[in-house]
């Protein structure tokens, strides 16, 4: 096992349908440390969407989505205490985020 994880504990960081505008969906704690592991994204509309993933004010990813698709993407993001997580998204995908923290 990484050493670096060895004293972090998996966690769903959020799961949900994300708004059209930007939405903070989680702030890490002060004091701790998180790493986003994965993200699972569906989109169950039979027209295509798109779906920002954002840490702090820098957009990092864009999934763009084909109708009734369903992507499961393996990350290593590291964010620091105070960090946030953001997503915006222009269709009706369901988004998990998967990680650990310490």
């Amino acid at each position: 096992m990484n050493q670096f994880l060895q004293n972090y504990k998996p966690f769903n960081v959020f799961t949900e349908v994300p708004q059209i505008e930007e939405l903070q969906v989680y702030k890490v704690p002060t004091g701790s440390g998180v790493v986003l592991t994965q993200v699972i994204l569906n989109n169950p509309e039979e027209s295509d969407a798109k779906v920002t993933l954002t840490i702090n004010t820098q957009g990092v990813a864009v999934f763009k989505m084909e109708p009734s698709e369903t992507k499961i993407v393996n990350l290593y993001l590291v964010l620091k205490s105070d960090e946030y997580v953001a997503l915006k998204q222009d269709g009706k995908v369901s988004v998990s985020l998967n990680g650990s923290i310490a």
